[in-house]
């Protein structure tokens, strides 16, 4: 814990000649990447070829990657220096501040003198001694950080795994690889193989932590057109649509749970569809109808993969796709809604048609990769109250951060911004150990 005394001796010194360092340091990776992607032989074909250009667009890739994280991270230093001598100013400033008002400041205790200075006073100073000590140890908290980050970056740097590049679009890709071994495979592929993937096996990457984004949207697209055939025709065939309980005629129960989910699948292709979605630049990042009757999906908004900062939103109760991130009329969902306000209220770019794209931009995901529990009082459900499909689905929320983390260009700044049930969601996802190849 750091204390008032502590902050008296900061100095932000060492912290920004460090940054200029790593800044510095940063180039080498970037002449690197361009180096390797510029990079020609001639008279060079064949197999040895193609093997030799798989590894040199991965290392160009994670050159690239070493280059503007590297860069962020010694952007972040320079600005916590200054951050540390403006504590240290206020520090001192509040030492006089206090001293006017009769109190002095002792080992991080504000001590009044005289019968004249009150109670209140001492406890106005304290209560401002502390808030700068607990500004003090976030900002540590924030170097230790920035400084594991740093540390985390040789797994950038280490050469990708044969048997990775080396595996072709033949069949899919191992389910046992790690988001940064998934990314290796698609930038080892050349643009063709890529986009016979998108087009011949959308269902391999759609939904794979470690491919693009925007690849993943490509595929999901296909993907929900085929969805919205198949389930028509299993509305059309379903038998018997109706059953007895001998008091009356209903309609069956599975019946109706297959037309929940034709109307949310519908709902989403007319919303990531529309005009509006187009205009905005919403993706479709998540497309999964296989674990239960409900559908579930992720909507990106804005360009995912390059924002500077991107947000990632998981509702809670009650949510639902064709509510949440859709609406049986074709408009953005309440959930797609709350995320483009805050992207709104950031100040900062986020529209694919927005025509100043300077300064620092923004991106949003709504994600609802998982069943969230009814509302109890519309239901006899009560799986709100218990934390079994929390747990699951933060491991879930947590790969798709990880992927995220491994396709963006550069290190972007990640925000979670959860509600009700989605809050124990987004809190399991914090919990998880990230792997690594």
């Amino acid at each position: 814990m750091v204390s008032f005394n502590d902050i008296l001796q900061w100095s932000g010194n060492s912290l920004a000649d460090a940054g200029d360092a790593l800044i510095a340091a940063s180039h080498k990776y970037e002449f690197a990447s361009q180096e390797l992607t510029d990079l020609r032989i001639d008279n060079f074909k064949g197999e040895s070829a193609k093997a030799e250009d798989k590894k040199r667009r991965i290392l160009a890739d994670d050159a690239e990657d070493l280059w503007k994280q590297i860069t962020d991270a010694g952007r972040d230093l320079i600005d916590v220096a200054d951050t540390a001598d403006h504590m240290r100013e206020s520090a001192y400033a509040l030492i006089s501040e206090a001293a006017g008002d009769n109190i002095s400041i002792r080992d991080g205790k504000a001590v009044g003198h005289g019968p004249s200075t009150s109670s209140e006073t001492e406890e106005k100073y304290q209560h401002k001694v502390d808030n700068l000590v607990g500004q003090a140890n976030d900002t540590i908290q924030f170097i230790e950080r920035t400084c594991r980050h740093i540390i985390n970056l040789k797994n950038t740097a280490l050469a990708p795994r044969n048997e990775v590049i080396d595996h072709g679009i033949s069949e899919a890709p191992d389910a046992s690889w790690t988001p940064e071994d998934v990314n290796d495979w698609w930038t080892s592929l050349s643009p063709e193989e890529q986009q016979s993937v998108i087009d011949n096996h959308p269902e391999w990457i759609g939904n794979l932590n470690g491919i693009p984004m925007k690849a993943r949207d490509q595929s999901n697209r296909k993907r929900l057109s085929e969805m919205a055939k198949k389930i028509d025709q299993q509305v059309r065939d379903f038998e018997p649509k109706t059953e007895s309980d001998g008091y009356g005629v209903s309609q069956n129960a599975e019946y109706r749970a297959l037309l929940d989910k034709q109307k949310e699948i519908h709902a989403l292709e007319r919303s990531i569809n529309s005009d509006d979605s187009k205009n905005v630049g919403r993706t479709l990042l998540v497309l999964d109808d296989s674990p239960s009757d409900h559908l579930r999906a992720a909507v990106g908004s804005g360009d995912v993969d390059h924002a500077d900062h991107v947000v990632t939103h998981t509702p809670g109760m009650g949510s639902k796709v064709s509510t949440t991130l859709a609406t049986e009329d074709g408009s953005r969902g309440s959930g797609v809604a709350e995320v483009e306000n805050v992207l709104d209220e950031s100040g900062r770019s986020w529209r694919a048609n927005d025509t100043n794209h300077t300064g620092e931009t923004v991106a949003g995901v709504t994600w609802l990769g998982y069943d969230a529990p009814p509302n109890p009082t519309d239901s006899a459900n009560f799986d709100v109250a218990f934390s079994n499909g929390a747990a699951e689905a933060g491991r879930d929320l947590a790969n798709f951060q990880e992927g995220l983390q491994a396709t963006h260009q550069g290190d972007p700044h990640l925000v979670s911004m959860d509600h009700s049930y989605g809050s124990l969601v987004g809190g399991y996802a914090g919990t998880v150990d990230r792997r690594s190849r």
